[in-house]
């Protein structure tokens, strides 16, 4: 008869410093997708470091958190452990150090031992089972300031299409430095970035610092995971591998890290549309009685399409 050799590592790491940690990276975890593995974080421990990683396939992120760390039996160790159910925990817990133990072997246990109790997961995932993180090699990178990144995030993602019958139009056109195959051509030789529905359209011409020449299409699911940057922290260093099989992207702060395939379609000509804009009028409005006017408006609008009529014109409705 035969004795398993159970290989047991163990883990302290402050309660918050985990939890804080899930929170960024839970925008890309998946719900109830077709592989449920991707459900799961894959954990790393090594040299006093917790790597945790998660991925929907298309997309993944990383984060490094400092731990006190005691592996046995081997210098690095990997486990899977259910994502939310594991953040739930986190979230109910108060602030202290917490003892992450796992037994590797058949029964693949996993445990958290806390100040007012103990909490098992059993029966994990076979960490081997969990997808191949991305082959990403950077071809160029430039680093740009974080509240002006942030912000150009959250004001291109309402015009991206979500039409899935047009997959060129479902993230953002990046382009740096000039015209490039297989892109059209841009009338800017710096950073330009550009997003549409088919219905409406925006260009922004960002002073980030130059770098190579490269033009990808960034996808929404990530532009949304973007858009939820903290408001403060380091700035951001965006990295692009320019491969023509798959472009790839990667944006990475602090201890966060995330990458994404970039949609391998051309997209639409759109520097022609925007020449073709000859306006006729120019005026400036107060955003905020704008809005509040628009609102106003829109609850007599159509419930599909929810159009407006503007005019310009002199109103005296007295």
């Amino acid at each position: 008869m035969t004795t398993e050799t159970v290989v047991s590592t163990s883990a302290i790491v402050a309660s918050s410093v985990m939890r804080h940690a899930m929170s960024r990276l839970l925008p890309v975890v998946s719900i109830n997708p077709i592989i449920p593995i991707v459900e799961n974080m894959l954990v790393t421990v090594r040299e006093d470091l917790l790597t945790l990683h998660v991925s929907d396939l298309h997309r993944e992120a990383r984060a490094i958190i400092p731990a006190e760390t005691d592996v046995f039996g081997t210098d690095t160790t990997q486990f899977c452990v259910p994502f939310r159910e594991l953040y739930r925990l986190l979230v109910t817990l108060p602030e202290q150090p917490i003892t992450i133990r796992y037994e590797a072997g058949e029964s693949r246990k996993l445990s958290i031992l806390a100040v007012n109790g103990e909490y098992e997961f059993l029966s994990l995932e076979d960490p081997l089972d969990f997808p191949k993180p991305l082959d990403f090699k950077p071809t160029t990178s430039f680093t740009a300031p974080l509240s002006e990144f942030k912000a150009l995030m959250r004001l291109m993602k309402p015009f991206i299409s979500t039409d899935d019958l047009r997959p060129a139009m479902t993230g953002i056109h990046w382009q740096c430095g000039g015209a490039l195959s297989g892109g059209p051509e841009p009338s800017h030789k710096g950073h330009e970035l550009v997003a549409t529905d088919g219905h409406s359209i925006v260009r922004v011409r960002p002073t980030f610092p130059t770098c190579d020449p490269f033009a990808v299409i960034v996808p929404l699911q990530l532009v949304s995971t973007l858009a939820q940057l903290p408001d403060k922290g380091d700035n951001p260093t965006i990295a692009i591998n320019k491969s023509k099989d798959r472009p790839m992207i990667n944006v990475s702060f602090g201890m966060f890290s995330y990458t994404a395939r970039c949609i391998d379609e051309r997209f639409p000509d759109y520097p022609n549309v925007l020449t073709d804009i000859k306006p006729t009028a120019t005026f400036q409005l107060g955003r905020v009685d704008f809005i509040s006017s628009l609102k106003r408006a829109l609850i007599f609008s159509n419930r599909i399409t929810h159009q407006f009529k503007l005019s310009v014109a002199s109103v005296n409705w007295c």
